[in-house]
């Protein structure tokens, strides 16, 4: 249960690898606590709270509304362009956090659809992405780099350099994209090439390579620093401003 607990809270939490949050999920287990007796099924000694107990300590309802907010303005949205397994992962990333995202393929003449997923070059990777990789390749039985890329588009809506528009605001051009009869303005475009792009007026100002001038080697083994320039660029795009603080714990102040 420990052992459980605290891979999930370093792979799901901001403060997963926190001294205190790891503190935390050792307290659940009974640490720097006496024991509670009788031993209970499930918990045995350490001491339990019931869900009316915890409730009664928080404040639900805006704890609830804080964690259910939308990701993103429903307006605006972030287009991935490109099919290697890097790009397909950011909006695989994207999509599954709530944010709106768009694939835009590249010219299938310019990809490499020989390409396979090294496994050797996984190992490389943080044990959460070589897992999730490894777990693809293993559940489709391929390790193509197309199959597996497919894999990780399932579902995210697909657009092509016709659904693009844009259009001059005063001094500065925007760009929209137009999917199922409605238009949504774009915040971010996130590649590992730009090339392609170029006809779209405005799109290098939002464009976001997603690998460093530094970065050697086979592209997918730069795949978590890709992502923390993604989480960099559109970290003040979806962050809430000027909201109100309070404590989440109101009734133990």
């Amino acid at each position: 249960s420990l052992f459980r607990a605290q891979k999930y809270n370093d792979k799901y939490a901001l403060d997963g690898r926190d001294p205190s949050s790891i503190a935390g999920i050792q307290w659940c287990h009974g640490l720097f606590d006496r024991a509670f007796f009788p031993s209970l099924p499930v918990m045995g000694t350490v001491r339990k709270r019931d869900l009316v107990t915890h409730a009664s300590r928080l404040d639900l309802a805006k704890y609830a509304a804080h964690v259910n907010r939308p990701a993103n303005q429903g307006n605006e949205a972030f287009i991935v362009y490109g099919d290697s397994i890097v790009e397909c992962y950011i909006a695989r990333m994207l999509y599954d956090n709530g944010i709106n995202v768009y694939h835009l393929p590249r010219d299938s003449a310019k990809t490499n659809f020989e390409f396979r997923v090294d496994v050797k070059l996984l190992e490389l990777l943080p044990n959460y992405l070589k897992g999730r990789l490894n777990s693809i390749v293993s559940q489709i039985d391929s390790d193509a780099a197309l199959d597996v890329g497919k894999n990780l588009l399932r579902g995210i809506p697909i657009v092509d350099l016709s659904n693009l528009k844009t259009e001059k605001h005063s001094t500065e051009s925007k760009l929209y994209v137009e999917s199922n009869l409605q238009q949504q303005l774009i915040t971010g475009i996130f590649s590992i090439n730009f090339d392609g792009l170029e006809v779209l007026d405005g799109a290098e100002k939002m464009y976001c390579h997603l690998q460093k001038p530094s970065d050697s080697g086979p592209e997918i083994t730069s795949l978590s620093s890709s992502i923390w320039r993604v989480v960099e660029f559109i970290w003040p795009l979806c962050a809430i401003n000027n909201q109100s603080k309070y404590a989440i714990q109101t009734k133990l102040i």
